[in-house]
């Protein structure tokens, strides 16, 4: 029995000393001796390139534990002076508020009062066309009001065709196509 432990503390020793080898050989190899010089990797210049610009997917840096709010102002608003936009002004020499200008004539207030209009489309009533305005029906003849409080404001529908609406107010006229 003790012939056989031996024998065996002999041959794991011999591996172990055989698995020893190959790695100080390997030592000796990568360190350059003093007369020579060492390979050049060609790869190397890729290699760093592709750590410079894949190292943040790789190994992100972390968020800061609190995000900063994106709706503040990045400086505080003493340090704005009077010209700024944002800065806060004195309430007694504040610009007066822009009044609301009327347009001048009468194809402006038509242009301007089209604009609002939600048309949302067509139907055919007893063979004649209607469209639907703010959620109303209007036919060629009728006439939408652009204040309720004042029928003086009155626009006309004079002509319906398939794809266009003319509206007039006044001596204004003006088509409105319409999207298919």
């Amino acid at each position: 029995m003790t012939l056989a432990f031996i024998r065996l503390a002999l041959a794991f020793s011999a591996a172990i000393g055989l698995a020893a080898a190959p790695a100080a050989a390997a030592e000796q190899k990568a360190a350059p001796k003093p007369g020579e010089t060492k390979l050049v990797d060609p790869f190397e210049s890729l290699r760093t390139r592709i750590d410079q610009l894949l190292k943040a997917r790789v190994d992100p840096v972390p968020l800061p534990a609190v995000l900063p709010n994106p709706f503040t102002l990045p400086v505080s608003l003493a340090a704005l002076t009077a010209d700024d936009d944002l800065a806060p002004g004195d309430p007694q020499t504040a610009a007066p508020a822009v009044e609301q200008l009327e347009p001048g004539s009468d194809a402006e207030i038509l242009a301007a009062f089209i604009a609002t209009l939600r048309i949302s489309g067509t139907v055919r009533v007893n063979g004649q066309l209607n469209f639907i305005i703010n959620q109303l029906l209007y036919k060629e003849g009728d006439v939408v009001l652009m204040d309720k409080r004042d029928p003086k404001s009155a626009v006309k529908i004079e002509a319906a065709g398939p794809g266009t609406i003319t509206f007039s107010h006044n001596a204004a006229t003006q088509v409105v196509r319409l999207r298919n």
